[in-house]
């Protein structure tokens, strides 16, 4: 009667804490306690014993799954690693920088910048290789006049569309 009371989540964990031998014993139990002059239908209880051997085994494949899917995300995470990401913060604070490290959460990946700011791996919104400071050299010993980072952002250290600051982004 218990199980007849409980949500849908409710009855899937309890069939999960069910063993097969918690089952033999139920059955068991049932077999000792019926009237011999009216027994019980055997096919019955072995389509109970079915039904049960099929929720259990859903829910075995469930968790696999889950745990397939974190290990991927967390998988696809670590590409980023070095790389120039754009994204949300979990307070939805604009975000931006090189990914130096991956954290793995329960709510899944999260990638930690060189800035310190920690992006959800669900809230990136752009990914860029990361800026170079190695062609971003200037000949006339002046930050951001001549040369070749120039006024325009020609050899932008950072991802195409974003201004040049006329200096350079320093990568550790």
């Amino acid at each position: 009667q218990a199980l007849s009371t409980t949500t849908g989540s409710g009855i899937a964990s309890q069939f999960s804490q069910l063993t097969s031998e918690d089952f033999v014993k139920i059955m068991m139990t049932e077999l000792t306690s019926q009237d011999p002059l009216k027994p019980n239908d055997s096919n019955a209880l072995l389509q109970q014993f079915s039904s049960l051997r099929n929720i259990e085994s859903s829910l075995a494949l469930q968790n696999k799954l889950t745990d397939v899917v974190s290990q991927n995300q967390l998988s696809t995470a670590g590409a980023l690693l070095g790389k120039y990401v754009q994204g949300y913060t979990d307070n939805f604070d604009a975000a931006e920088g090189v990914v130096r490290s991956i954290s793995q959460t329960s709510d899944g990946p999260v990638l930690n910048l060189a800035s310190g700011a920690r992006i959800p791996f669900k809230n990136v919104a752009n990914i860029f290789e990361p800026p170079s400071t190695a062609n971003n050299t200037n000949t006339s010993g002046t930050t951001g006049t001549t040369g070749t980072t120039g006024t325009t952002g020609t050899n932008n250290p950072r991802p195409s569309g974003q201004t040049n600051t006329g200096g350079t982004i320093p990568l550790p």
